[in-house]
């Protein structure tokens, strides 16, 4: 199996080296192909920390404990959208 991948991407190296445009055609497309899948992944994330934002903002905690998560949320991303999911989001009361 791996034999095979291997000897798929190096033809594909060798089409993208000759003279004619159908190497850059299956380039391109790969190209095409790789920017739809980390676009629909970016989509995917920003859809998650905007959720984790939203339910940040909608649940009761003691304190100032909401604006701290708040703040871990928008200045770390992900990550802080994440560690919200698992973490803080059992320590507020949905309102």
């Amino acid at each position: 199996m791996l034999s095979t991948a291997v000897t798929m991407f190096g033809d594909l190296a060798m089409l993208a080296q000759s003279n004619n445009n159908a190497g850059a055609a299956v380039g391109a497309g790969f190209a095409g192909l790789f920017m739809c899948v980390f676009a629909l992944i970016g989509l995917l994330i920003f859809a998650i920390w905007l959720w984790m934002l939203i339910d940040c903002c909608t649940r009761d905690f003691e304190g100032n404990e909401k604006i701290v998560w708040i703040l871990v949320i928008v200045f770390t991303g992900i990550i802080g959208a994440l560690v919200y999911m698992f973490v803080g989001k059992s320590r507020g009361t949905k309102s």
